[in-house]
């Protein structure tokens, strides 16, 4: 993937749709920061990634993943929603 710019106004929902293999997770797992990218690659309203909490970024975003993953509710609820998922990923 390169040279990906999307504008969504503010209350507008939108679908990431299309070919098998064609970057749709991977975009979703950037955005959702499951996936570490480089200084300057991903913007969100003209500002790096990076400088948003993950707190933030899940706020904004809802995120529908193709494997089905069930959290065991046993675990500490300490323990950050994002660090549960990354373990059954």
């Amino acid at each position: 993937m390169q040279d990906i710019s999307i504008k969504i106004k503010q209350g507008e929902k939108i679908g990431i749709v299309g070919q098998v293999g064609s970057g749709k997770t991977t975009l979703m797992n950037i955005l959702a920061g499951f996936y570490e990218v480089p200084k300057n690659t991903v913007k969100i309203n003209g500002i790096e990634m990076q400088e948003y909490s993950q707190e933030t970024i899940f706020q904004k975003i809802g995120y529908a993943m193709q494997k089905t993953i069930i959290l065991d509710e046993n675990r500490s609820e300490e323990r950050p929603c994002r660090e549960r998922v990354l373990d059954r990923v």
